[in-house]
């Protein structure tokens, strides 16, 4: 006699699930790879860098980046007008590199902790899909580690008492 079972096509939601997960880490994984050799170049050749060379060419200032006046106020008891101040400030290329190497940090950082959280919730996913679903296995830990402390305050009380 021969049963009639159905036929399994190989595509139900924990399979589903854990090739979303396997999608997402993969992904994050190149990401954090591209990202690391964006910044080898950086470091390297940043003249051969396109975004590079784009930033260069909008924040290429002629002549200083502020200027202006300010009154010098005059000491008490002294006659006269007020005195105006003229200043400017100007920005060197050490400055405008250290600049932009600190936005650049704080951009990549941004970066990382996205790739990071798709890294997360691909391995989650990947887990939740697992043969006990990922949920039964965490709490079983929760509960012997809960066992295990249980076990040793009443050893410790059954010390305390003997004394």
């Amino acid at each position: 006699m021969a049963r009639d079972l159905p036929m399994d096509s190989g595509f139900n939601v924990k399979s589903i699930l854990a090739l979303l997960g396997l999608l997402l880490v993969v992904t994050g994984v190149g990401l954090l790879l591209f990202f690391a050799y964006l910044v080898f170049q950086i470091i390297d050749a940043p003249q051969d860098v396109q975004i590079v060379q784009y930033i260069m060419e909008m924040t290429e200032i002629d002549g200083p980046i502020l200027n202006g006046k300010f009154v010098v106020p005059m000491e008490a008891g002294q006659a006269g007008p007020s005195r105006n101040a003229d200043f400017e400030i100007e920005m060197s290329p050490e400055i405008k590199t250290i600049i932009f190497l600190f936005i650049g940090a704080i951009a990549l950082s941004i970066c990382v902790n996205i790739v990071r959280i798709i890294i997360t919730a691909g391995s989650a996913m990947i887990k939740a899909a697992g043969p006990e679903g990922g949920i039964s296995v965490s709490s079983n830990k929760r509960d012997s580690s809960r066992q295990d402390h249980l076990h040793y305050k009443r050893a410790l009380e059954e010390e305390r008492n003997r004394r």
